[in-house]
């Protein structure tokens, strides 16, 4: 159990990250927001402006995927290797 927990929050930044960058672009395309360019046009949701979160899911969570991605799948795969070594033994 206690490896199965350990695996499971290995994976969780690359799906944090996921989750949150796929939910920024769907939260662009669901509330009209427009993209352009320098210009800033606030895009408003119920009220409040969230360009600011939608800054942070469109451009900082892919970014975060890329480096968490190939750092969690090495320790995964360490993980793996060294379970495998001690049960085979």
């Amino acid at each position: 159990m206690k490896q199965v927990f350990g695996n499971l929050m290995l994976a969780l930044p690359p799906l944090a990250s996921f989750v949150v960058w796929r939910t920024g672009a769907w939260a662009f395309d669901y509330f009209g927001c427009q993209d352009l360019g320098k210009s800033i046009e606030p895009c408003i949701a119920y009220g409040h402006n969230i360009q600011g979160v939608l800054g942070i899911s469109l451009f900082w969570a892919p970014l975060l995927l890329l480096v968490s991605l190939p750092v969690c799948g090495c320790l995964l795969f360490e993980r793996l290797l060294r379970r495998l070594h001690t049960n085979g033994s």
